[in-house]
């Protein structure tokens, strides 16, 4: 996935509300364990970096490839 179509993708799913805009109460970086990316859907694997973001007021986590997170925060920070 080209980074135009990841970009897309995100301010799509920020607008539907499947993706916060607010700031997380943690994140954590570890080996993929094969969670579905929020952004683009596929899988994290062994060899790939796993963000995950968690915010503990709603209990709700997301999983992003390296990308996808790096894209996520630069649109979330957008007006």
């Amino acid at each position: 996935m080209d980074e135009a179509e990841r970009r897309r993708m995100t301010r799509e799913k920020m607008a539907r509300g499947e993706l916060p805009r607010g700031n997380p109460q943690s994140i954590m970086v570890h080996t993929g364990t094969g969670a579905r990316c929020a952004v683009c859907r596929l899988g994290i694997t062994g060899s790939e970096t796993e963000y995950e973001v968690e915010f503990t007021l709603r209990w709700v986590s997301f999983w992003f490839h390296r990308s996808c997170f790096a894209t996520w925060l630069d649109e979330r920070a957008k007006p």
